[in-house]
């Protein structure tokens, strides 16, 4: 998008999916909405949850905490 933009054309995110990704090891991400923000707007949604205890990059890390 920004490639595009910046090539002239007028895209923009609204209405769109945006990534999130906080940069931690292991890392963290999301896209979408968050669980507050899906029950403030009455949106049906579906959370999962995994235990880092279960992500395999602890293990190779040895730090599954």
């Amino acid at each position: 998008m920004v490639r595009d933009n910046l090539a002239g054309r007028d895209r923009v995110t609204t209405g769109r999916q945006m990534p999130f990704c906080l940069f931690t090891d292991p890392e963290l991400a999301h896209i979408g909405l968050s669980e507050r923000e899906g029950r403030e707007r009455g949106a049906r949604y579906r959370l999962a949850k995994i235990p880092m205890a279960d992500v395999l990059r602890t293990h190779t890390l040895s730090e599954p905490r």
